[in-house]
């Protein structure tokens, strides 16, 4: 079964394979599990449509319960703590980053910022980027494929084109293994509901 509706928003999401074009780590796919035994950290939509991020442990327990599942490189914050190791927490390192994270309410929150692209956009160091996601509410956040692969599209509010929003730190978009997308299932009403007002300047 797969969902028919309007994509609002996309990012890429697993690291992967170059050569290859396998995604590192979990992934799920309509309830397969095509991750061909590896393990992983992971975001996961689970069969009753509520998000979860475990740990690789946590996945022999889950696995039949996932609808949906991308690998997570690193955990950032597990249980509304910071989950980095001492040496990536120090790290000093800024780079363009992706990231997902759940807040206590079950809000899934996505963090796309572009970097290495000095002076108008260097990045986030590991600790930045978990110390954003704790701030924005977010008790569980995983770290996804950053770099040149770091590309956030969206559908904006009054336009009717889906369209890549951020600046890809390469110049252009990168091809990419898999990636998570935002889908509106909403029906139009047909009754009014708000308006956008804006200023364009030539």
């Amino acid at each position: 079964e797969y969902y028919h509706g309007t994509v609002v928003a996309g990012i890429n999401a697993s690291y992967y394979n170059m050569t290859s074009g396998k995604p590192s780590g979990v992934f799920v796919m309509n309830g397969n599990d095509v991750t061909g035994g590896e393990k992983s950290a992971y975001f996961a939509i689970l069969q009753d449509g509520t998000a979860k991020i475990g740990k690789a442990d946590e996945y022999e327990a889950d696995k039949d319960n996932i609808q949906e599942a991308i690998g997570i490189y690193k955990m950032l914050v597990y249980k509304d703590s910071i989950a980095l190791s001492e040496e990536d927490q120090k790290s000093t390192q800024k780079y363009p980053r992706q990231t997902i994270g759940i807040t206590a309410d079950g809000k899934v929150i996505l963090l796309s910022a572009d970097g290495n692209q000095e002076p108008e956009s260097i990045g986030l160091t590991l600790m930045e980027q978990a110390q954003v996601m704790l701030d924005l509410g977010c008790v569980y956040a995983g770290h996804l494929d950053g770099g040149g692969s770091m590309t956030y599209g969206s559908k904006p509010e009054g336009e009717d084109a889906f369209k890549i929003v951020n600046k890809p730190s390469d110049g252009s978009e990168r091809s990419i293994s898999n990636g998570l997308l935002v889908v509106s299932t909403a029906a139009a009403s047909k009754t009014f509901d708000h308006v956008t007002l804006g200023v364009e300047t030539e």
